[in-house]
């Protein structure tokens, strides 16, 4: 219910969650629901992942075609009563009630690897050798799983340690398109070779490509 009529509601509407003033509307993509008919048309298995809530999204996947059961999101583990905890379900070299490893950065490999191809063991943190087909993503927090694609589009947030892997385009395997509501219209500075991309401090650091050279500056140019 609150997802339709968060789709009902005009663009720009808000809405009052105790103190906070929050955005009140919602949009599916009509180019995304097109993009999942033709994968699941041409027999393609077609997943959601995601760093919000497993049910949370669970609940409204099916409004563009694709089963709760093929939604990865932070899962949650359940108290006797089968209540949701505050406590995650482990992955990878991460033990349950660790709560370190969610599907967030690496832990979307970790665990698409569990999930999807059935590695529970502590190996699936790594890349696989056998690559998912397509991955599609807007924030430097897929950056992960969309390079273990085999293709990939990026949808352009200005997002700069996505942009600059998305525009260097390293094997020919990136696309990029404009958002598609309310675009970016003015280019974006990329810093590639010295400061976009993110160690594990969260310090910025020269971006690199597969073969570890630095990723030169890229030109911002997926745009309307």
């Amino acid at each position: 219910v609150a997802a339709s009529k968060m789709l009902a509601a005009p663009q720009g509407t808000t809405q009052v969650v105790g103190t906070k003033t929050l955005n009140g509307w919602l949009r599916f993509y009509d180019q995304s629901l097109d993009l999942i008919d033709g994968f699941k048309s041409r027999g393609y298995d077609v997943w959601i992942i995601t760093a919000s809530p497993n049910p949370v999204v669970a609940a409204v996947s099916s409004m563009v075609g694709v089963p709760s059961d093929r939604v990865i999101g932070i899962r949650q583990l359940l108290d006797g009563d089968g209540k949701l905890t505050y406590s995650f379900e482990g992955c990878g070299p991460v033990a349950a009630r660790e709560d370190s490893m969610i599907s967030y950065i690496e832990g979307k490999r970790c665990w698409i690897n569990k999930v999807i191809y059935g590695d529970t063991t502590a190996n699936a943190i790594n890349r696989r050798s056998e690559q998912h087909a397509f991955g599609a993503g807007d924030s430097d927090t897929d950056i992960d799983f969309m390079r273990d694609a085999k293709y990939k589009l990026a949808l352009n947030r200005q997002k700069k340690e996505l942009m600059c892997f998305a525009y260097n385009n390293e094997g020919g395997s990136w696309l990029v398109n404009p958002m598609f509501i309310e675009p970016k219209t003015s280019p974006a500075a990329l810093p590639c070779s010295t400061t976009a991309c993110k160690a594990a401090s969260g310090a910025g650091q020269p971006c690199r490509d597969e073969a570890g050279n630095i990723i030169p500056d890229q030109i911002d140019s997926a745009l309307p």
